[in-house]
């Protein structure tokens, strides 16, 4: 699949602050012809074009709420990122979260151009595997699976993932239908093996290139674990909290 003007690359970001911007303008001549967007969850005091915003009680209202693990917040960029998609003409679009960080340009546009699917992402886990696993029916941080998703339930970790369309309109239409949505690393994997669509696992494929720590009780990493990583063929690293590191190795 070939990079192309009709996907999206979204960037899911708290606001649209000077290095939000920055990134999103360096991204766009990294992954062009791709059209780079920033959804945010906070109100921007300025329009800004290619930011995207819109408010919590009218996205809720479609259903879309509790897709994030943020405790006593129901509606996030998570939720408007989907609303965002509602309607739009596009192929693919990539999702990635503001604290997943890339240092590779070719690697990451090789990665992009991953073949035709309906989720690219990281795999977790699946209910059969893992039933204790505390995401699937956690209700006090995000969406419960029982009653919405039968089972067997599959998640995956989607800080940096690619999404088809119609799986975001299987998402609205799920979210529609009960007024609420369930954790997105448990939603969208399992509506896609439900419906036997197509996953493609970027951890499998790309080993190498990957390195997203899960557990947040893990220290986020900083230059000198980036550069360790990347000796080892890393290109992709999640969370990233320090913004010197951005600018160090996003240039």
């Amino acid at each position: 699949v070939e990079l192309s003007s009709s996907d999206l690359f979204v960037i899911l970001a708290r606001s649209a602050n000077d290095h939000i911007r920055g990134r999103q303008s360096l991204l766009a001549k990294w992954v062009s012809p791709m059209n780079v967007v920033v959804v945010v969850d906070d109100e921007p005091e300025v329009p800004c074009p290619d930011v995207w915003w819109a408010a919590g009680d009218s996205t809720a209202a479609l259903g879309l709420r509790k897709l994030t693990a943020v405790r006593g917040k129901d509606v996030t960029a998570w939720e408007k990122a989907i609303r965002f998609l509602q309607g739009r003409q596009y192929r693919y679009c990539w999702l990635c979260e503001e604290d997943v960080l890339f240092t590779d340009r070719g690697a990451l546009r090789e990665m992009l151009c991953e073949k035709e699917a309906d989720l690219v992402a990281k795999y977790i886990t699946d209910s059969a595997t893992q039933p204790e696993w505390q995401h699937w029916c956690d209700a006090s941080k995000a969406g419960w699976a029982e009653g919405i998703l039968p089972r067997p339930w599959f998640a995956s970790f989607n800080v940096f993932c690619r999404v088809s369309r119609r799986l975001v309109d299987e998402v609205l239409v799920t979210c529609a239908a009960h007024d609420k949505g369930v954790f997105e690393e448990v939603l969208l994997l399992t509506l896609v093996k439900q419906r036997d669509w197509t996953f493609v696992n970027l951890d499998k494929k790309r080993s190498a290139g990957l390195r997203f720590r899960r557990d947040r009780n893990q220290r986020d990493w900083d230059e000198t674990s980036v550069r360790a990583a990347m000796g080892r063929g890393a290109i992709a690293f999640h969370p990233v909290v320090d913004q010197q590191v951005f600018a160090v190795f996003e240039t």
